[in-house]
């Protein structure tokens, strides 16, 4: 159920992510950043899909990039760039940018989280979900929604 819920958070953040990709590519064509950017979702792409062949063969993924270290040299990359070419006129730019790479390190997280679930000792996570009930669990929360 973890592994469900992790991944719908995943899909909200890859839905919902939208910026004007044609300026940027306009504004920092020099750089390079957008190629890291490019490069790093590409390692995200074949993690995700390391995850899901895991899952449909029903064996435990691991992670196959060190995505923190991955994703510290993206930032620092970032960093070193606003350093050198922000200015009033690129504010806006660099502002969309860092939208980017926080959503980036979200979906690092969630990806994180999922690698997390696979590595938890099954018996020890299914001894600790059979004292819950769903049903009464709803139940309760129907009652407490009534009661506003």
């Amino acid at each position: 159920m973890l592994m469900f819920l992790n991944s719908m958070d995943l899909h909200e953040k890859l839905m919902t992510s939208e910026s004007d990709y044609q300026k940027l590519q306009q504004s920092f064509e020099e750089s390079m950043i957008l190629v890291n950017i490019h490069d790093y979702l590409n390692l995200l792409a074949e993690e995700i899909t390391n995850i899901g062949i895991a899952l449909q063969s029903g064996t435990r993924a691991k992670p196959m990039f060190n995505l923190e270290l991955e994703l510290k040299n993206l930032n620092y990359n970032y960093f070193e760039l606003r350093n050198k070419q922000l200015s009033p006129d690129s504010l806006e730019n660099f502002m969309v940018l860092r939208q980017i790479l926080m959503r980036i390190n979200e979906i690092t997280k969630e990806i994180n989280e999922i690698y997390k679930v696979f590595s938890q000792d099954v018996k020890l996570a299914k001894s600790l979900s059979t004292g819950l009930d769903l049903k009464s669990s709803c139940r309760m929360n129907l009652n407490l929604i009534q009661k506003f």
